[in-house]
């Protein structure tokens, strides 16, 4: 059972209630039993009633004095809050109205001004409708009967209102029905514009589209694939690759799709990235299609994470390169054929070519008469020059064919080797020759590829010389930082610029055709980037010829 308790006057009122009954009851009483005189009796009656007038004064006073302390407590009260609401109305960033039930405008807070340009008197007795934007506005009315139907239930909406300059503005606002209220008596709704985050969120949208439809449309296949390795999301393009369906590709191990040569290094690959090892992994092998046949593909894994750097899922593009594959290994067949063929055949031509040579040297030697000596040795030297030209295609297909063997070699030797070849044969004339090796070095190189360069650069140099001024060649082989570096410079008639950036093309002759047969320079090429070397040529047609080139001196670790 719980005690109510009394307000300020009641407990005003009791005491006094009580006081007077006892007062009235028995102050006679004692006054008769205190005093046997009339006369006194009755003067003492009279001081009773002054002092009961004077009491209950006194009572009367302290209760309104209780009473008009708490009515001015409460309008303060009252009057604060209603200062505290207006000002945090009038502050507030948000927009606040008030509208009957037929959506009329009954009042408008002064931020209606900073937000939609119009002032808070402007829009009262107008119809909120008139604002809406017309795309929205079925939608709207709609919305409105089912607030008008419940009451004190609260809404959100979103929609665009139009700003008094004419633009419409995203707004998005909650709403309360109030009719049954007797104090606010209307629908209160407190909106705030939402323009910049609308705008963000179509962008956001659209560019998902552009995503979504990129993700469907591209000519490679994409997916997804869970952390634990399975097919979470893929495109069409896909399934096309695979023959299965989205279906049946759904929740698959990835490594099943491997041809089972691969799968062991597809489960290793996958690991390395979903553990952190590696960011992206691109690998070519082979997929197991559904029908059971194999088909090639180059597929890329990448580790998507969120902005704290944990992985969310594996991004992967596969691309179908079956068609180029097959081409590749097609056409690298063809080329091994061709290179073959050209190997053979230069080989066969060239018995019959040094047969040649020696016939029309020995005739040389036993011709009557000087013309006939002159037409054997044109023979000889045409002869030559087609057993050079055999030897290098045989030498094409042999950098193309044969394997890189490095050992330890001995420049000097190879160099002067061929040098004194050029003496013997005549060929090396009254040209100036500068040699300048290190010997203190050692050296590692394929020795074949290695005379290769240093001949047919060599020959170059001399073959090229300037006959208007004395001929000099210069040869530099040097060991420093891991590489051989070898320079061949010569003063002779230079490269035009515009030839400069096709002499190493095979056969290309330039001008002064009559001095090479074009592939020279191929071939040079050809075994410096073999060897993973670099070559250089700066020329000038006043000052000759330097070449540079740079080859890796290390030998191979087993």
């Amino acid at each position: 059972m719980t005690t109510q308790k009394l307000s300020p006057p009641q407990r005003l009122v009791a005491p006094y209630l009580i006081f007077g009954i006892l007062y009235i009851l028995f102050s006679d009483k004692l006054v008769r039993l205190a005093f046997a005189n009339s006369d006194t009796i009755t003067t003492v009656q009279t001081y009773k009633g002054l002092a009961f007038v004077m009491l209950t004064g006194a009572l009367i006073y302290m209760l309104s004095k209780e009473y008009t302390s708490k009515v001015t407590e409460v309008s303060r009260t009252a009057a604060f809050r209603d200062e505290f609401y207006r000002a945090l109305i009038v502050n507030a960033g948000d927009l606040t109205i008030l509208t009957d039930r037929n959506s009329i405008m009954q009042f408008t807070g002064p931020s209606i001004t900073k937000l939609l340009g119009y002032t808070d008197t402007e829009l009262l007795k107008v119809s909120v409708f008139e604002f809406v934007h017309p795309a929205d506005l079925q939608k709207l009315l709609i919305f409105h009967d089912e607030i008008v139907a419940h009451p004190d239930h609260l809404y959100t909406c979103e929609t665009r209102i139009r700003h008094k300059n004419g633009d419409y503005l995203w707004m998005e606002g909650t709403i309360i029905n109030k009719l049954n209220d007797p104090i606010i008596g209307g629908i209160v709704t407190t909106a705030r514009i939402t323009n910049a985050r609308r705008l963000e969120e179509d962008k956001i949208k659209a560019s998902e589209r552009l995503f979504r439809s990129a993700f469907e449309q591209v000519a490679v296949g994409m997916a997804n694939l869970s952390l634990g390795g399975e097919w979470i999301r893929m495109n069409d393009q896909i399934c096309k690759i695979t023959g299965y369906s989205h279906d049946e590709l759904s929740g698959t191990r990835y490594e099943k799709l491997y041809n089972s040569a691969y799968q062991a290094a597809a489960i290793t690959e996958f690991r390395n990235i979903t553990g952190g090892k590696k960011q992206d992994q691109c690998t070519t092998r082979k997929f197991l299609k559904k029908d059971g046949s194999s088909i090639w593909v180059e597929c890329l894994l990448t580790l998507i994470s969120d902005e704290q750097q944990q992985p969310l899922y594996i991004a992967v593009v596969v691309k179908d390169i079956d068609m180029a594959r097959r081409t590749e290994h097609q056409l690298e067949y063809r080329n091994k054929e061709l290179d073959t063929f050209i190997y053979r055949s230069s080989h066969d031509l060239r018995g019959p070519i040094t047969t040649l040579m020696g016939l029309s040297d020995i005739a040389r030697l036993d011709a009557p008469d000087e013309k006939t000596r002159d037409y054997f040795t044109d023979c000889y030297n045409v002869a030559k020059k087609m057993e050079k030209t055999l030897r290098d295609l045989m030498a094409v297909t042999q950098i193309k064919q044969g394997a890189v063997v490095i050992k330890e070699i001995t420049p000097r030797a190879l160099l002067y080797t061929h040098l004194n070849s050029k003496k013997i044969n005549g060929s090396l004339g009254d040209i100036s020759l500068c040699t300048e090796v290190n010997d203190d070095a050692k050296y590692y190189s394929d020795e074949s590829l290695f005379r290769l360069v240093v001949s047919h650069l060599v020959d170059n140099a001399i073959a090229f010389s300037n006959p208007s001024k004395a001929a000099k060649v210069f040869v530099s082989i040097q060991q420093k930082d891991q590489k051989i570096n070898l320079i061949v410079m010569d003063n002779g008639i230079g490269i035009p610029d515009d030839e400069a950036g096709q002499i190493f093309d095979l056969y290309f002759r330039g001008r002064n055709v009559q001095r090479g047969s074009g592939i020279g320079l191929y071939l040079v090429k050809s075994a410096i980037e073999k060897l993973g070397g670099t070559i250089d040529v700066s020329s000038s047609e006043e000052t000759g010829t330097k070449v540079t080139v740079s080859l890796p001196n290390k030998f191979p670790v087993s």
